[in-house]
């Protein structure tokens, strides 16, 4: 029965695990803004395009702070 369960609720699980990770990015994202550092450096550091680290920085992509 707990097999059963954990198998339906993998999707979802997996789900929020993204979601959760996603959120932490974007804070940290902010962050990193917040303590002076340009959005090109922000890019280099996390690996992620500089257009997706301007959209995060104008609000672009929701974030719960």
């Amino acid at each position: 029965m707990c097999d059963a369960l954990r198998e339906l609720m993998k999707d979802d699980l997996e789900d929020a695990r993204r979601l959760g990770e996603s959120e932490g990015e974007v804070k940290i994202i902010i962050n990193m803004r917040q303590n002076g550092m340009s959005p090109e450096n922000i890019a280099s550091i996390t690996g992620k395009d500089l257009d997706e680290i301007n959209a995060i920085l104008e609000g672009k992509v929701p974030v719960i702070l």
